[in-house]
């Protein structure tokens, strides 16, 4: 066994630190629930040597557009509050949860499932092991029991997308050995002729699986208390035929442990050696008709759900499950590779390790840097001042940008792997960042002169100062500080720098504009102001924003009517230099309300 095995490619493990969600995890409702079986892992394999950095892959963040894909906007809008996840997770409404790092953990995991997925496709490796996901209660409109997104489906459609251009067609098996049926899946792939969906639980949820077209599909319900010898010689019966039939070019494996004995949520005798012998006849089968093979964890509570995963994860690298004691200098060689890497405990810094969540910390929920202190804060301080403007999470601030078009237009103009940064503690300077980096780095670095640095070419490219402010009887969103640059842009002849500008604009500020004006109605609140620093500035928004001082818009009109043969550039310049007209310091408005509005068309504001 151990010879033949070696001669096969290794798999890959996809994991990061953000995708447990610790305070869900010591939760006092959640105490009976090991929910930190992916890390547990994690920390295994690399202790034992069982896996290298090139084999531990840390995967991106699914995007929104993966999550789109599957999922209706209205319910994206609806997770990014707590309501929604808190009916997920069935907790009440007095009970405390940090829906961002919640949310983030399950948006990461499916990450993780779509580059499994991904790197089986191109062959990478024959095998690819997510340490996490298995969502398969989220439906496309709602989700239930743990499971926020679908992470299976956001995969296939991301495998469908990735082909479509050569004009492949690819054949999906789901087999979903998980305690639990998985409805959501057979809501999602009932109709589709391209997907098998093959389940084996000990508990239904609805009424899906009677939508399931026979031939493609097989579903048998196992009877409480359902030990290994009769579940193994049916799986062993009814699998092969049902694959070799059906043929898939790719086989999702959810590989549930919630089936072990004395598991909380499951009521099957299945035995560790049990779980093990699935394994590797799911394993062995995926080879023999070759099948690429993703594999997530899907549901499990317990001490030996984390074991049963990690014999899985020797037989796969070594072709036996206990673990080996290494020698003395491959432990040397451990033991100088995790005094490197460092703890991987959630709440300490990873300086160097492949598992690290972000390059970056960001002291949000789910980073490295966040704490078991800073989760009581969290807990005990006042929620509402932890969202932007008391109203939306860090997603959902990034959702806010996806849906008014100001990421995908950055994205266009030559950057990825964007990365949005909220900061709230100050409720008089809450700050929004977006930072990227160039579709070609390798060449900008090159061009920079750029060696050794960490993280050379990520880039600032957007960033939002606001709070809420009043004056008289209004009360509006007052941008303290707006940034929109492309620093890897250049200026030129026709598009020279305005006062002020170190690099060209990203072309978003008619989206960032419609973003807030929409963010001000959602608040209720009148417009949207700030305070010009500069001509060009201050005439740009006069095209739908006027100065609250009406004595300041008629001397903007009066500059305006003055420079008009000018370039804008060089007008500002002039204003700059002549240091004319005494309208900038103060407030300009784009109203919202329909009572800005109608002040602003008003004879006594045109008179003032």
């Amino acid at each position: 066994m151990r010879r033949l095995f070696r001669r096969r490619p290794k798999a890959q493990f996809f994991y990061r630190t953000d995708y447990l969600p610790g305070s869900l995890a010591w939760h006092p409702k959640a105490t009976e629930l090991r929910m930190d079986r992916g890390l547990r892992v994690a920390e295994s394999l690399l202790e034992e040597g069982l896996v290298r950095a090139k084999e531990l892959r840390f995967p991106q963040v699914a995007s929104w557009e993966d999550l789109r894909a599957v999922h209706t906007q209205g319910y994206l809008e609806s997770v990014t509050s707590g309501t929604t996840l808190q009916r997920i997770y069935g907790l009440g409404p007095d009970d405390a949860l940090p829906s961002e790092e919640v949310f983030h953990s399950q948006r990461a995991q499916v990450g993780g499932t779509i580059e499994a997925a991904l790197s089986v496709m191109r062959k990478e490796s024959p095998i690819a092991v997510n340490l996490g996901g298995g969502f398969h209660h989220a439906f496309p409109d709602q989700g239930g029991a743990l499971c926020v997104l679908n992470d299976v489906a956001a995969a296939i459609a991301r495998l469908r997308q990735e082909v479509i251009a050569n004009g492949t067609r690819l054949r999906f098996a789901i087999v979903d050995l998980d305690f639990h049926e998985g409805n959501g899946n057979f809501r999602f792939f009932a109709n589709d002729p391209e997907v098998f969906l093959f389940s084996y639980p000990g508990h239904t949820l609805g009424p899906e699986a009677a939508k399931l077209h026979p031939d493609r599909s097989r579903v048998r319900v196992w009877p409480t208390g359902s030990q290994d010898s009769e579940y193994l010689a049916a799986l062993r019966e009814e699998l092969p035929r049902a694959l070799e039939r059906f043929r898939p070019d790719l086989i999702f494996y959810l590989a549930g442990t919630d089936g072990l004995a004395g598991d909380p949520l499951g009521d099957l005798s299945l035995s560790l050696d049990g779980l093990l012998e699935r394994d590797q006849f799911v394993i062995e089968e995926a080879r023999r008709l070759g099948a690429g093979l993703v594999v997530t964890l899907a549901g499990g509570y317990t001490d030996g759900a984390r074991e049963a995963v990690l014999r899985m994860a020797r037989w796969i690298f070594h072709g036996f499950a206990e673990r080996a004691e290494p020698g003395w200098a491959v432990r040397r060689r451990i033991r100088r590779m995790i005094e490197r890497v460092g703890s991987l405990r959630p709440g300490k810094r990873v300086a160097e390790s492949p598992l690290d969540a972000s390059e970056d910390p960001t002291g949000e929920p789910g980073s490295p840097g966040w704490s078991a202190g800073s989760l009581d804060e969290f807990l005990d301080g006042d929620r509402a001042r932890r969202l932007f403007l008391g109203h939306l999470t860090r997603s959902g601030v990034e959702l806010w940008l996806e849906q008014f078009g100001v990421l995908p237009r950055i994205r266009r103009q030559g950057y990825d792997s964007l990365r949005v940064e909220v900061e709230t503690r100050d409720p008089e300077h809450e700050r929004v960042r977006v930072f990227g980096r160039p579709l070609f780095p390798r060449l900008i670095s090159r061009l920079e002169g750029v060696s050794g640095r960490k993280n050379p070419t990520e880039r600032t490219l957007l960033e939002l100062v606001v709070r809420r402010a009043s004056v008289e009887q209004w009360v509006f969103l007052q941008v303290e500080w707006l940034l929109l640059q492309n620093p890897d842009a250049s200026f030129s002849s026709h598009k020279p720098p305005l006062p002020g500008q170190r690099h060209p604009g990203l072309g978003v500020a008619v989206e960032v504009q419609h973003a807030l004006v929409a963010l001000c109605e959602r608040l209720g609140l009148d417009g949207v102001g700030s305070f010009p620093s500069h001509f060009h500035s201050a005439s740009v928004a006069s095209e739908w924003a006027f100065f609250l001082d009406s004595r300041a818009q008629h001397q903007l009109r009066i500059l305006q009517d003055r420079f008009r043969d000018l370039p804008l550039a060089e007008a500002s310049q002039r204003m700059e230099r002549e240091e004319l007209g005494d309208f900038v310091g103060s407030l300009q408005v784009l109203p919202v309300s329909q009572a800005m509005k109608d002040y602003f068309l008003s004879s006594a504001y045109r008179s003032g």
